[in-house]
C-alpha cells in the first residue's frame, strides 16, 4: 500500500514524463528544411559524408558560415581504409574540429546529419560502439574550442555540404578554399542566395 505522497509523486513524475514527450513531438514536428546562420560571434561548421564501401574509401565535405552566413572555409578531404559508414562521419567531425582549431575559431557549432554521431558526441557516458575511439579523440579535440556545441541538423537543411562532399567523392580530391565554395557549386549557391537560406 502506498501513502499518499508516494501516490503524489509518482502522478508528478508520470506527468513530467508525459510532458517530456509532448515535447519531443513538438521539436520533431517543428524542423526546418532551411539551414540557419548561428547568432553573434559564434561560427558554425557544418559536415556530411559519402562512403564508397567497395575502395573503403569516403569524402568529407564541410562548410564554415559566420552569422551573416558567408563562408569563412569550405573543403573536401578524401579519407582512404575507412571501415564504417559511421566511422566516415565521426572522422569528419574531428576533421571539422581540427579546421575549427586551425582558424583559430573558439565558438562553434558543429552540424551533422547523422544522428547516431551527434547523439554519442553530446552524451557524457563512455561510449562502447564501434566507433568509440574516434567519439573520444572527437570529444578530446573539441576541448580545444573555448565553446563547442554539436547539433543534429536534418539532410535538408545541410544541402550545402551534401553537395559539396558528392561533388568531392567524384572528383577524388582533398581541397580547402576560404571564403568560398567549390566552383561547381558556385551557380547554385548565388542561385540560393549565397547561404543564407541553404
Amino acid at each position: 500500500m502506498r501513502s499518499g505522497s508516494q501516490v503524489a509523486d509518482f502522478v508528478l513524475n508520470y506527468l513530467k514524463e508525459l510532458d517530456g514527450l509532448n515535447r519531443s513531438v513538438l521539436e520533431k514536428k517543428l524542423h526546418t528544411i532551411r539551414w540557419a546562420a548561428p547568432i553573434g560571434p559564434i561560427v558554425k561548421i557544418n559536415f556530411d559524408a559519402a562512403f564508397n564501401s567497395q575502395k573503403r574509401e569516403s569524402c568529407s565535405g564541410l562548410v564554415v558560415r559566420n552569422e551573416k552566413g558567408e563562408v569563412i572555409c569550405s573543403g573536401t578531404i578524401l579519407n582512404v581504409n575507412i571501415p564504417l559508414t559511421f566511422a566516415t562521419e565521426v572522422t569528419m567531425c574531428f576533421q571539422a574540429l581540427d579546421l575549427g582549431i586551425q582558424l583559430g575559431l573558439s565558438e562553434v557549432e558543429v552540424e551533422g546529419d547523422s544522428w547516431t554521431v551527434i547523439r554519442k558526441l553530446q552524451e557524457e557516458k563512455k561510449d562502447r560502439s564501434e566507433i568509440a575511439a574516434l567519439i573520444k579523440d572527437s570529444k578530446h579535440q573539441s576541448l580545444s574550442i573555448r565553446y563547442c556545441v554539436f547539433h543534429f541538423i536534418y539532410r535538408d537543411s545541410n544541402k550545402v555540404t551534401h553537395f559539396i562532399v558528392t561533388e568531392g567523392l567524384k572528383k577524388g580530391e582533398t581541397i580547402y578554399l576560404m571564403n568560398r565554395v567549390p566552383p561547381g557549386l558556385r551557380p547554385w549557391w548565388m542561385r540560393s542566395g549565397g547561404g543564407r537560406s541553404t
